[in-house]
């Protein structure tokens, strides 16, 4: 392809990304950003994100975030910000940056509170308290969410997870 542009260059890295080749788009991504006639977009960040979270590099995950930030991409695209919170918290080493990250969000969507409230929960007991509390400041509760809360909390609970089985039924 003799003109490659941000779709196709998107398309790649999304492609490797989806199909767990996250080292493969990773190395798309860095031809990419080398080729300075082509910047990358929103959706080439949010894609590339989800490949620095495979990969699990503290490097790729700072220098995407910072490149994120100078381009303008961070407040202002949800979906850039969700993936942004979602690497944090699945590659961090505490909670603390994809908190951050969710705190600097102005206009949070459904994602952006069940993203962190799934991955607070799944920290075990450390978080647990913590994800209650986002769970009952969400204006607009959905079903996943609300399972997870569920399902954490009747950990070892097998007559509460059956009588609400029952109830519910």
């Amino acid at each position: 392809m003799p003109e490659r542009d941000v779709v196709v260059w998107t398309a790649m890295i999304s492609g490797y990304t989806y199909s767990n080749e996250y080292t493969q788009a990773w190395s798309v991504f860095v031809d990419m950003v080398k080729d300075n006639n082509v910047p990358p977009n929103a959706f080439t960040i949010s894609s590339v994100l989800k490949a620095c979270k495979g990969i699990n590099s503290v490097f790729s995950r700072g220098l995407v975030h910072g490149l994120a930030i100078k381009r303008r991409f961070v407040e202002g695209f949800i979906y850039v910000d969700n993936a942004l919170m979602d690497m944090y918290a699945t590659c961090g080493v505490t909670m603390r940056d994809a908190c951050v990250v969710f705190h600097d969000i102005k206009e949070k969507n459904v994602v952006s509170w069940t993203t962190l409230i799934v991955w607070l929960h799944s920290q075990r007991c450390s978080y647990l308290s913590e994800a209650k509390e986002y769970f009952n400041e969400m204006s607009e509760k959905d079903l996943i969410t609300w399972n997870t809360l569920i399902a954490r909390g009747l950990d070892g609970n097998v007559k509460l997870a059956n009588a609400l089985i029952d109830m519910y039924a």
